[in-house]
C-alpha cells in the first residue's frame, strides 16, 4: 500500500496550483494580448498577479471560478479597488453577506452580465 505524507501531500496540492497558475497566467496574458494589445505586456501581467492574489479574499475557490476571475480583473488597472470610475465593480465583488463558492459564482455571474449588458439608449431602450 502506498502511503502518502501530509507533507507529501501539501507538496502535490502546491504543484498542481502552481502548473495551474502558471497556464491561467499564460492564458489571461494572450487573451489580453488579442484583445487589448495596447496594454504593455508588463502592465498585464500585474494585472494578473493582483487578480491572483486577490482571488481566495474574494471567495474564488475553484479553478473556474479562478479563471473567469482573472480573466475578469485583467481588463481592469491594477489599482481599480481605489479608483472611484470602478467602485461598482469592488460593490460586485464584494457583494453583501454573500459567502462560500455558490456566491462567488453569482458575483461573478453578475459582473459579467455588467459588461456584457447592451447600452442603453437616449430613449431607454437597449
Amino acid at each position: 500500500m502506498l502511503r502518502i505524507s501530509d507533507r507529501q501531500q501539501g507538496q502535490l496540492h502546491a504543484a498542481r496550483a502552481d502548473a495551474f497558475h502558471d497556464r491561467l497566467r499564460a492564458a489571461a496574458a494572450a487573451m489580453m494580448a488579442r484583445e487589448a494589445p495596447e496594454i504593455p505586456a508588463g502592465e498585464v501581467a500585474a494585472r494578473i498577479e493582483a487578480a491572483l492574489a486577490a482571488a481566495p479574499a474574494h471567495g474564488m475557490e475553484t479553478e473556474r471560478q479562478i479563471t473567469r476571475y482573472v480573466h475578469i480583473l485583467a481588463a481592469f488597472p491594477a489599482d481599480h479597488a481605489r479608483r472611484e470610475e470602478f467602485a461598482w465593480l469592488g460593490a460586485l465583488l464584494e457583494g453583501p453577506g454573500l459567502d462560500g463558492p455558490s456566491d462567488a459564482d453569482a458575483r461573478l455571474d453578475q459582473i459579467t452580465a455588467a459588461l456584457t449588458a447592451a447600452p442603453r439608449t437616449a430613449g431607454g431602450t437597449r
